[in-house]
């Protein structure tokens, strides 16, 4: 058995929203850029897990201080379920039950790690069945979403900024 499982956090050493308003005037940015990691895990067999389906990867939830983030990757995700199958097989595609499982306790013991960073822009989800299929066997996967440089400017350019950021 294997599971599914993400988490938020802030880099707080990095700024993320806009710090200044249309007359120039400077706030800070307290929370810093925003991390969300998903980690999919060998799981503990058995227990009241819940299988995900894949709505449970497009639709993923962050706590009330990534409202903005949580706008960006979740029209990001959709975007892209809803160009992936002709519009009559958008339910049966988000209906379609994963191998993992949620939120499953995690297996003692360790286990090596692969760090997944997809290409420019791509969403956090955008190998899923490697990563279910890598924990099914051994594996820790970590996959992080992929921003832009600013809150206004969510999506990556080619820029040294912006690849700097996503380092």
């Amino acid at each position: 058995m294997w599971a599914s499982a993400h988490c938020s956090d802030f880099d707080t050493s990095r700024t993320w929203k806009g710090t200044r308003d249309y007359q120039g005037t400077f706030s800070p940015d307290l929370d810093g850029r925003p991390v969300q990691i998903n980690i999919w895990h060998p799981a503990v067999p058995g227990g009241a897990t819940t299988q995900m389906r894949y709505s449970d990867y497009v639709d993923q939830s962050s706590p009330a201080a990534f409202t903005r983030f949580n706008e960006v990757m979740k029209d990001r995700n959709r975007r892209n379920a809803v160009d992936s199958v002709p519009p009559n097989q958008l339910a049966a595609l988000q209906a379609t039950p994963m191998k993992a499982s949620a939120d499953a306790p995690a297996v003692d013991g360790r286990f090596p790690a692969v760090l997944y960073i997809r290409g420019l822009d791509a969403e956090i989800n955008s190998n899923v069945i490697l990563a279910e299929y890598l924990s099914s066997h051994g594996y820790i996967v970590a996959s992080i979403s992929l921003l832009g440089p600013t809150d206004e400017q969510t999506f990556q350019s080619r820029t040294p900024a912006d690849l700097e950021a996503t380092v």
